[in-house]
């Protein structure tokens, strides 16, 4: 029998590429209903804005919840040290990520509900809430990471994406993508999501890749490694 349902691997790349384009149809879908309504002109008033500052303020209980949980683990008395130690990373893992993908998201949200929409931005600001509270959830099923914990973060990566798009296209060149892709077909938005869910892939795995083989080949020299013969020690006669 399977250790975890989807198979014996805790994680899969090809699952989590699925993952990323069902939960970017689905968001596409979303916002085929919802439409541009409320796209803002110059900038949002004080009263469109303040339905972000409520999804602003949710996501700060929800960071203080997982630093409780941190703080949990570490008082709960007579585990057996290698449950303690589990339990401490997830824990640990939850605050840690939560901390990495902060600044994007509350900077993009507010961006998008200043300068584009913000009804849209408040409406993706709940589902991104929504899913990272699910990350300790997902984490602690199974007490290591799996493919669940892709669930509360593929949605999220295409909400950023989204917002950055949204965001820099609006401002630089006064054009708001959601508008003009509605006023084409609102289904649009089911090609265009999931094409925002791909840019977290083309970030880590192509933008990313010149100056992590960079990183790799200096870390080689440092250590004494041959860049060019892989793992092979430097002769140094």
């Amino acid at each position: 029998m399977a250790k975890f349902p989807w198979g014996d691997e805790a994680m899969s790349i090809p699952i989590t590429f699925v993952i990323n384009m069902i939960t970017a149809l689905l968001l596409g879908v979303l916002l085929a209903f919802t439409g541009p309504e409320s796209a803002v002109g110059v900038a949002a008033t004080t009263e469109e804005l303040r339905p972000v500052a409520v999804v602003t303020c949710v996501f700060f209980v929800m960071w203080y919840i997982f630093l409780g949980n941190q703080v949990g683990v570490k008082f709960t008395q007579g585990l057996p040290a290698d449950v303690s130690a589990a339990a401490k990373d997830i824990a640990d893992r939850t605050v840690g990520n939560m901390l990495e993908q902060v600044i994007p998201f509350l900077t993009l949200m507010w961006l998008e509900a200043i300068f584009v929409n913000p009804r849209t931005a408040t409406i993706l600001g709940w589902i991104y809430v929504a899913a990272r509270f699910l990350y300790p959830i997902a984490y602690g099923i199974y007490g290591v990471f799996t493919i669940l914990v892709m669930f509360a973060t593929m949605p999220n990566y295409t909400i950023i994406s989204y917002w950055l798009l949204t965001v820099f296209f609006k401002c630089f060149f006064s054009v708001d993508l959601h508008a003009k892709i509605n006023a084409t077909s609102p289904w649009l938005m089911l090609l265009f999501l999931p094409a925002c869910g791909l840019c977290s892939f083309i970030a880590f795995l192509l933008l990313a890749k010149p100056t992590t083989s960079l990183i790799i080949a200096g870390a080689k020299k440092e250590k004494g490694f041959d860049a060019e013969e892989g793992y092979g020690e430097i002769d140094e006669e």
